[in-house]
């Protein structure tokens, strides 16, 4: 009896619960989605004037809550972010999902993101691979080293490549011999500009604009040189590969020979090698794969060395000196091999083996 009574009582609630929740939220919330500007001028003076009005309320709850935290033993003073990176990432990844954004405007915006956090020495060209010119040498060899390799900025140095004296821009260069002057490389060099290592990016960007010079020179802790980077190495990062005349004929950086095999080059990131193949590598003393062997095998390399990775197996194939050219993996798990994209020259599959070069230095 007790419960027929109350019948009225829980349909009233169930009503008004299910009324409010359609009539003064999910409605005016579809509404004003649909007209979020002109909503958004027209109760802007509105929830300002109420901000105003319960400010004394808020004073109050806030100084309560303090001192039930302070008598906690929490701290009060703790205030994070409105929104949070995370968040912002997952706006982009649902606007995508929506069809507002494409997916190449997700993927510069997440670029955008990663390269906040991030050192110069993660995309730098390494002084192994630095392509440069001893200052004594005659402007002819000059020529010869532009056009071999199509650089149209080459360091130079005096002596070794710990002593950087400048950087030959190729048109200065062809200048001067189509005007048939009598200057050293020293005199058309351009003054260097230099960076650490340690440099986040964004940095390293502001001043290459600031400055108004295309490439860095990258020195380590200890004052040598480390290695170049370049504003297109920097937009790289963001808008993905940039892929011009000069880059016909260089291998690809990933080459995906069947679902459980992939040849890599050593200079690959541990992060890339992580997220395109699924692995737990740590990187917290290296950047390249190449790295990370070297580290593992603790010796000079050896083409044909191998070591346990995961599930699967990792084997050198290639060495120069004591570096690392390129590496095979193996598992026996299938990798998500990523549909091949004619934009993004660094990536290929066994479907696909014309070459599609990567980006030169």
């Amino acid at each position: 009896r007790l419960y027929q009574d109350r019948v009225p009582e829980w349909l009233v609630s169930l009503v008004l619960s299910l009324a409010v929740l359609v009539l003064c939220e999910i409605t005016p919330k579809t509404i004003s989605l649909q007209r979020a500007e002109r909503v958004a001028l027209r109760m802007a003076r509105l929830v300002s004037g109420a901000t105003w009005v319960m400010r004394p309320v808020v004073f109050v709850l806030t100084a309560i809550t303090r001192l039930i935290l302070r008598m906690l033993g929490g701290k009060t003073q703790v205030r994070g972010p409105f929104v949070t990176e995370e968040e912002l990432k997952m706006l982009v990844s649902v606007g995508e999902e929506e069809g507002v954004l494409e997916e190449e405007e997700r993927e510069m915006i997440h670029g955008i993101f990663e390269m906040g956090d991030m050192r110069v020495r993660e995309l730098m060209v390494p002084r192994t691979d630095l392509v440069a010119i001893e200052v004594n040498e005659p402007v002819e060899k000059a020529v010869d080293l532009v056009t071999k390799h199509g650089h149209t900025r080459i360091p130079v140095y005096d002596g070794n490549l710990d002593h950087i004296v400048g950087v030959l821009y190729a048109k200065d260069l062809l200048r001067a011999v189509v005007r048939g002057e009598q200057k050293t490389l020293r005199e058309i060099a351009r003054k260097p500009y230099f960076t650490p290592e340690s440099n986040k990016v964004q940095d390293v960007l502001r001043d290459l604009r600031k400055n108004r010079v295309h490439m860095a020179i990258v020195v380590d802790e200890y004052g040598g040189t480390a290695g170049a980077v370049t504003i297109e190495d920097i937009l790289e990062e963001i808008v993905g590969p940039i892929q011009d005349e000069y880059d016909i004929g260089e291998e690809d950086e990933i080459q995906f020979i069947s679902p459980n095999e992939v040849v890599l080059d050593g200079r690959v990131s541990v992060d890339d090698v992580n997220e395109l193949l699924k692995l737990e590598i740590a990187a917290d003393d290296y950047d390249t794969i190449g790295g990370y062997v070297l580290n593992q095998l603790g010796a000079a390399p050896k083409v044909g060395a191998t070591l346990k990775l995961g599930t699967g197996e990792l084997r050198v194939e290639a060495v120069q000196g004591t570096r690392i050219k390129k590496v095979r993996i193996r598992s026996e798990n299938p990798f998500q091999i990523p549909e091949v994209d004619q934009s993004q020259p660094s990536l290929s599959s066994s479907a696909q083996l014309a070459k599609r070069p990567q980006l030169p230095t």
